[in-house]
């Protein structure tokens, strides 16, 4: 697995891990796992099949996780304002 950096991404510059999965040239899909979620948290196999059936796989780290940005100093998400 390789997993890359997306540098200064938004407005607060953060740095967002990714990784490209199959022929970049073919359709892309973006798996978004949502709240807290890492790359890794997209089995493997999933991702396998996906570029089995000629797709282009990007899965990501969310900020505050895995290998992105972790914001230390940010008051924690209000998830019910939120939702």
């Amino acid at each position: 697995m390789t997993v890359e950096k997306a540098l200064n991404v938004g407005p607060s510059g953060i740095e967002v891990a990714y990784e490209r999965l199959g022929d970049p040239q073919a359709p892309p899909v973006l798996l978004v796992m949502g709240l807290a979620g890492q790359l890794i948290n997209w089995p493997d196999g999933l991702c396998a099949e996906l570029v089995d059936r000629g797709l282009h796989v990007i899965r990501f780290d969310n900020r505050d996780s895995g290998l992105s940005t972790h914001l230390h100093d940010a008051p924690p998400p209000d998830l019910s304002a939120a939702l």
